[in-house]
This record gives C-alpha cells, structure tokens and sequence, in this order.
C-alpha cells in the first residue's frame, strides 16, 4: 500500500479547513448560487438525478439509520431521505459553519478519523468526496467501528492519475483504489463493489472554472469518477454478543 504522508501533508497546508469562517463564507455564497451539492463529477446537473444516482449506486439496507460523514451542507443527505423516506441519516462535519447551514438532522462536529458515536451505531456510511482528508487505514478503522455487522459503507469519490498533481492543485488526496480496497479489507469490510463511472461528467461549475482556476479544472479533468461499496463483515470481540438480524 502506498505511504501517502507528503501528500497528506501537503493537503492538509492547502485545504482550508483550519479557517471556518472562511469556509463558511465561501460555503455559504455557493449555495447562495443554488450549488449545494460540491462535487467535481456528477450523473446530472440535476441535484435530485445526480442523489437519485449515488442512491442507486449505494442500496443502503431497509430503514438504515446512514451517517454522512464530510457531509458538506447535508443536500445529499436531504434529498436521498426524500427519495427514500425509509433512511434515516446523521450528518457529520469537521466544520460548525457548514454544518449550522446543514438540514435539520441529528448532527455530529469533530474529526472523521474520531466520530463521536459508540460502536455499531449505524447501518450505513456515506461519503462524498471526503476520503481524501484523512489517512485512509485510521479512517476505515473508525468506519467500522461505528457500523453494525452487515453495515454498508459507500464512497463517491475520484482517482487521479497523478495523486502528487492532484494534491498540490486541490489540497485533497486522490487515494489510489487499489489501496482503498486494501485499507477498507484491513479494517474488516468485504469488498462488493469498486466501479469506475465514466457516465458521470464534470459539472458546469468546474468545467467553467467558476469555482477554480482554469490549471485547477484542468487537473481535476483528468481524474475518474469512482463508487466503492464495501460491507462490514469482521465482527471485533466486543461485538460478539450483538444480536444477530433474522
């Protein structure tokens, strides 16, 4: 598996996360513009067709109870539950501003490598351009953790051909699938699925560069759009005696 320190470290001095504020303002004049949905590759413009999609894409279990961690602004969380009443969904957030503009759901500020949730709390995780914030075995290890056996982890993220490009133009780290599925397997998940998805294209936002620079939008062009959806299988110790579903 790949070490992926430098470019950790070089995402976390880019990535603007150390300044809410700034975060927030930034957040706020996007969805002001009606862009809620902050991602690089989408099935649609549609915001509805492009969830209905990673919906699909994900199948969470019947009345899953799904944390979204990095959830941004909660839209995708929103319209999912609209979508599929039956889910339930907690959102997650190292940001207080972006979460103050979330939805009204259960709410969770802090760390994503360190959730503040006991163990086997959910049915589902969902994270949507994300995984590239922190150090990918710690992470999976805290996504296990939190989900019940048989839980579903589901990922909307992207592979770039050039992970060091990648973090120094974006200040996220474009991990490689090979070593997402090793470090989800290492963590005690069963890979189901790893897809890349060349029907899902760049959206107006970044392909018009209104969001970056046009050598940013360039990079991020050539990146692929990738889904992974793994199950919880490995049951730790202190799960031994969690009641089996029928």
């Amino acid at each position: 598996m790949t070490n992926y320190a430098e470019e950790i470290a070089i995402a976390h001095a880019i990535a603007p996360y150390r300044d809410d504020t700034f975060v927030g303002e930034v957040t706020a004049a996007l969805a002001a513009e009606g862009q809620r949905i902050l991602q690089i590759f989408r099935f649609s413009e549609d915001d509805a067709e492009h969830v209905a999609a990673l919906a699909m894409l994900a199948r969470f279990p019947v009345s899953a109870h799904v944390l979204d961690i990095g959830c941004g602004v909660g839209a995708v969380a929103e319209i999912m539950c609209a979508l599929r009443p039956d889910l339930r969904f907690t959102l997650q957030n190292c940001s207080a501003t972006q979460l103050a503009l979330c939805p009204d759901f259960p709410k969770i500020h802090g760390d994503m490598a360190a959730i503040d949730a006991p163990d086997c709390t959910f049915d589902g995780v969902m994270v949507n351009y994300a995984m590239g914030h922190p150090r990918l075995q710690p992470f999976f290890h805290e996504a296990a953790r939190i989900l019940r056996r048989g839980g579903v982890f589901f990922a909307y993220d992207l592979a770039a051909p050039d992970t060091r490009e990648f973090v120094e133009a974006l200040g996220y780290v474009s991990y490689a699938p090979d070593d997402v599925i090793h470090a989800a397997r290492a963590a005690g998940f069963a890979e189901t699925e790893s897809a890349n998805l060349p029907q899902a294209g760049m959206c107006n936002y970044w392909r018009t560069a209104r969001v970056a620079t046009p050598e940013q939008a360039s990079i991020a062009a050539k990146a692929t759009p990738v889904a992974y959806r793994f199950i919880r299988v490995q049951v730790p110790a202190r799960q031994m005696n969690e009641p089996r579903p029928l």
